[in-house]
């Protein structure tokens, strides 16, 4: 474990989180919020061995969802929408981030990071496809 981290408390530092959370949704600083969910559900690597690590994750994920698109009525900007389909992409609804990417890439065309998700969303899903409609039944 790294140096500092001997008396690491994930409690804890949930507690606090949470407590921050509420002043940031208390000032309607959504966006906040969304990005926090989306860092610290990056943090969790994905662990097949680990099916609650993995739930948590995606609830972390849905929840910056959920704040993006709280943050999306207030204040309709390309980085909400770039942000809340990177979330979404990582939950694999492609066809919801890629909507968010081309709407990102409207508001802010000359933004170059939003068409790599956008491409990177699209080549998943057409990956995802290909492998359904290439599944063999055996006999």
């Amino acid at each position: 474990m790294p140096e500092g981290f001997d008396n690491f408390d994930i409690n804890e530092f949930m507690a606090d989180f949470s407590n921050l959370n509420n002043t940031i949704v208390k000032y309607e600083c959504y966006w906040l919020s969304g990005l926090a969910y989306i860092i610290l559900a990056s943090s969790l690597k994905d662990n097949f061995e680990n099916n609650q690590r993995r739930k948590i994750r995606d609830e972390y994920y849905q929840k910056g969802i959920d704040y993006y698109t709280e943050a999306l009525k207030k204040d309709e900007n390309s980085y909400n929408y770039n942000n809340r389909g990177i979330a979404r992409a990582r939950l694999h609804e492609y066809e919801l981030a890629i909507e968010d990417f081309n709407l990102a890439m409207t508001l802010d065309p000359n933004n170059l990071l939003i068409y790599y998700n956008n491409r990177g969303a699209v080549n998943y899903r057409k990956e995802k496809y290909y492998f359904l409609e290439n599944l063999k039944v055996i006999n």
